[in-house]
């Protein structure tokens, strides 16, 4: 994960109408200045503040697109992933789409570090109920620093944003991170972060541990799930020949079977 600045967002959650215009012209020739983007995507900015570059932060975050600055431009181009949602979702209408830019964004190696940090850290350290105050007093004992937490609320309660997942729940000065509700249309889609999570931990290694999905990447938190409801996910990839479990050895053991390049091209073909 880049040791980035944890007030990059300047505010601004993540529009994904906003992210589908950044992803529509992330060709990966074009050089484009901040005020060329705004002008042909319609994202507004300003002199010293605008919402373009938040949201090119957040789409590097997602694992959308690869941004280079060059003399004050950016060279923007798709990822694999953010070729395939292009192809095949760019107005981000299916949840599959977002919930996959959210499991990255909140991921230690792709993401944001303060969506990583409040998102899995926080709710493996206190569960799935978490005050505001105690959020914000972590984040400042954590980095130094303080931000306003309003990009990240309202990235959870926005029907513009992540809120159509319904992972979290504001109830006053409680969050309230609730079980995301799994339909096998999501599988592949989960599967691919799973392959990209774990190889992203260590690319020389097809064999890894359950603790090492739980402890050190936090990765069922992603979806606010146990280690038991993810125990049945990875059972599932294990009957359809994903993986291997290796249920004798103590943590049990994940081994990837197949290439992620299998995965990734399966993420809609479950969609109705």
């Amino acid at each position: 994960m880049k040791r980035e600045s944890i007030n990059f967002h300047q505010t601004f959650y993540p529009n994904f109408d906003y992210i589908g215009k950044i992803l529509d012209i992330s060709n990966g020739e074009s050089k484009r200045t901040i005020n060329e983007i705004s002008y042909i995507t319609g994202i507004p900015t300003g002199e010293s503040s605008g919402k373009v570059q938040p949201h090119i932060k957040y789409c590097e975050y997602m694992n959308l697109i690869y941004a280079k600055i060059i003399d004050g431009t950016y060279i923007l181009e798709r990822t694999e992933l953010g070729e395939l949602i292009y192809q095949e979702d760019s107005y981000f209408s299916e949840k599959l789409s977002r919930l996959i830019c959210h499991f990255f964004l909140t991921s230690e190696h792709y993401g944001s570090e303060l969506w990583y940090f409040a998102y899995r850290c926080l709710q493996e350290k206190y569960g799935n109920r978490i005050t505001k105050q105690v959020i914000e007093h972590d984040i400042f004992n954590n980095f130094g620093k303080s931000t306003k937490m309003t990009a990240y609320n309202s990235c959870y309660s926005s029907m513009q944003s992540l809120g159509v997942l319904e992972l979290i729940d504001f109830q006053n000065d409680v969050l309230i991170f609730k079980e995301f509700i799994y339909k096998d249309e999501y599988f592949y889609g989960i599967l691919y972060t799973i392959f990209k999570e774990l190889k992203a931990y260590d690319n020389k290694r097809s064999e890894f541990t359950v603790d090492e999905l739980f402890t050190k990447l936090k990765w069922n938190y992603a979806m606010n799930w146990s280690q038991d409801r993810t125990m049945k996910l990875l059972e599932k990839a294990f009957d359809d020949g994903w993986i291997d479990l290796n249920r004798q050895l103590v943590p049990t053991t994940i081994m990837l079977k197949r290439n992620i390049n299998d995965v990734i091209g399966l993420i809609y073909s479950e969609l109705i």
